[in-house]
Order: C-alpha cells, then sequence, then structure tokens
C-alpha cells in the first residue's frame, strides 16, 4: 500500500459493499460482520465468480440463502473461476498449485473484475474485499481491481479469509472494532455445505 492514497475510515455510512471472489468466502469470513451491518445499513455482498456449470446451481443458491440469514442484497457477477478459465492451448490454471500462485500475465480475469465491480460500486461509502495473501488466484485478482478501480473517497478494508487465515490478524489497514454477530455467522456459513464437505471432507468438521 506504499504511496496509496489515503481513504477515509468507514462509518455508519448509507451503503456498505462486502466483495466474495466465491460464494462462501466473505460470509466465512465475516458474516458475523456483515449481519450487524445489514441491521444498521444498506449492505450488499457481492459474488465475482461462478463456479463450473455441474454444480453453479447448488452453489449459487447456497450464495442467496446464506445472504437472505444475514439480510444483506446479494449480487452474482458470474465471472468464471480460475480453474474454469481456458486460453487456446487448455486450462490457464491446471493444477491445485497453481491457484495459489500469482495470476497469470495472460489471464483476462483482471480487466473482467474492474469493469464488473465498478458498475455495483457507486453509492458505496466502504467496500471490504479479501486480504489475499497465501490464499487463491481468483481472491488476489479481485482484491487488487477493487484497489485499482475504488474512487479514493471510499473506504477499504481487508478481511483475512476462512480457512486460509485462521489465525492471522494482519490487514491492509488498522480496521476499527466492527460489531460481530457470531449466531447468524453460524446460521449463514453452515448453509455453503457443498464447500464446507469439500474442504472438510464433512460438514460436521467445518
Amino acid at each position: 500500500m506504499t504511496g496509496a492514497t489515503t481513504r477515509p475510515e468507514p462509518t455508519r455510512a448509507e451503503r456498505w459493499v462486502f466483495v466474495s471472489p466465491h460464494a462462501d468466502d466473505a460470509i466465512w469470513s465475516v458474516g458475523g460482520i456483515i449481519a450487524c451491518c445489514s441491521a444498521m445499513r444498506e449492505t450488499t455482498l457481492v459474488t465475482i465468480f461462478a463456479p463450473p456449470p455441474d454444480c453453479r446451481a447448488t452453489r449459487e443458491a447456497e450464495d442467496r440463502a446464506a445472504a437472505g440469514v444475514l439480510g444483506c442484497r446479494l449480487v452474482s457477477l458470474g465471472l468464471p473461476e480460475a480453474r474454469s478459465r481456458r486460453n487456446e492451448t487448455g486450462n490457464l490454471y491446471r493444477s491445485s498449485l497453481a491457484l495459489r500462485r500469482k495470476p497469470l500475465a495472460n489471464d483476462p480475469a483482471a480487466a473482467a473484475v474492474g469493469s464488473a465491480v465498478a458498475e455495483v460500486f457507486p453509492g458505496a461509502s466502504a467496500i471490504f474485499v479479501p486480504l489475499a495473501t497465501h490464499s487463491h488466484v481468483d481472491h488476489v485478482i479481485v482484491r487488487d481491481a477493487v484497489l485499482a478501480c475504488a474512487e479514493p473517497s471510499i473506504a477499504i478494508m481487508a478481511y483475512p479469509e476462512f480457512p486460509y487465515h485462521r489465525h492471522k490478524t494482519e490487514s491492509l489497514a488498522q480496521n476499527p472494532a466492527l460489531p460481530c454477530d457470531p449466531v447468524a455467522w453460524l446460521a449463514a456459513a453452515t448453509l455453503y455445505s457443498t464447500e464446507a464437505i469439500a474442504m472438510f471432507g464433512t460438514q460436521e468438521r467445518f
């Protein structure tokens, strides 16, 4: 963030936006905060990337249900996630390890994300983005795109993503203490059973 424009701290403003690379990322990480924000101000959850067609309907239904529990508006942009992006020679990211590295220079997602998120930011006074360190190429693309296109008057806050940062508290800025509802978080987070089973083996291990 060296040399970045100084941004204001978020306040009880009219509209806050939480940006989630995939369904589950923001709600797993800061769902309790989203619940409290939704009770005090207009709150929008923006899910950037869509899963492959074989599981898209289920994952998007889980995302809608979780957003409903937290009381926030959901905007799904539907861009293809990293494992679905291709070029003339095949998949851009050909292994799970590749997904944990820096975005490729020829990945078209960076420009697409920047254009898409710019359309949902007007009127926002605070935007929450993934911290995106040691996490996933899509998280890095989303963070960088938001930082590049958001107006200087908008407060930008970074959240450490669960489960990548279960024990970390680092952030792009010194985040102020925000109210959190752990009961609402659990109720919403456990609705993502598809991803919980994929990552932890069973939903009970979440």
